[in-house]
């Protein structure tokens, strides 16, 4: 008989959402509601304040600078793409990247292509406009590309390296900004690469969970009653001490 404790998020059963597993989740895993919302404001005050900032100092926003904007585009969508397929390619052969995206997958939940295409072009328009646009011409481009990567941050240590990326492509999106004189071609780059490596991540073609997650027994397994518990082993072969280890590991990502 079915133990009615089973896929109960209330009993503590994986199933359901657990303390520090990350942000709120509705149906299916999707988002918390205003989740996209919240991001679009906070973009949005983002862009304002670099607008703001290059105001006040008596300068203009300049999208288009000497290539042109074809080009210009042209050149920051072809880096974006490059970018986008080195991230792929090493998330084959890094163990540290795959993580990297696990723990991506489980903040974000997963992302249909148009919230993906979204969040991408928010981000890469109003931090372009901001850090590019009003920062490096202030502050110069290392202490720029530096206080980029570090705003690019999470909460765990696997993070970092996350941090390490943003810091390089703060050196390529600010000599790209030199170079053309304009934001054309860095926020190109930046949006193609945003929107490739999110709908990859959240859209669930990036490197798959351990298959430890398959097999985390339920809580109503881990808790057998006491007549049961003198069963060094489970019906699965492991004894309660290895599925508190895989449970622990499965939480990790």
């Amino acid at each position: 008989m079915q133990n009615q404790d089973e896929g109960n998020p209330a009993n503590g059963d994986e199933t359901g959402p657990e303390a520090g597993d990350g942000p709120a989740t509705g149906p299916a895993g999707r988002p918390m509601p205003g989740f996209l919302r919240v991001a679009s404001i906070a973009y949005l005050a983002l862009f304002l304040a670099g607008w703001l900032w290059i105001h006040l100092r008596g300068g203009n926003l300049i999208m288009v600078g000497s290539w042109g904007l074809f080009a210009e585009a042209g050149a920051g969508a072809g880096l974006g793409l490059a970018v986008a397929g080195l991230s792929l390619a090493f998330s084959r052969v890094s163990r540290l990247s795959r993580r990297l995206e696990e723990e991506f997958r489980g903040l974000l939940g997963p992302l249909k292509p148009g919230e993906s295409i979204l969040l991408a072009a928010l981000s890469g328009v109003a931090e372009e406009a901001f850090f590019r646009g009003a920062l490096q011409p202030a502050a110069g481009i290392v202490a720029t590309s530096l206080i980029f990567g570090v705003l690019h941050t999470g909460p765990k240590r696997v993070f970092l390296a996350w941090t390490g990326f943003a810091v390089a492509m703060g050196f390529l999106l600010g000599w790209l900004f030199e170079a053309s004189g304009g934001l054309a071609a860095p926020t190109a780059l930046h949006v193609v690469v945003n929107a490739l490596n999110l709908w990859r991540i959240g859209g669930g073609e990036g490197p798959k969970p351990p298959a430890a997650k398959k097999h985390s027994r339920s809580h109503s397994e881990r808790t057998r009653t006491a007549e049961d518990a003198g069963d060094a082993e489970g019906p699965e072969g492991r004894s309660p001490a290895n599925n508190a280890v895989i449970s622990a590991v499965s939480a990790v990502g």
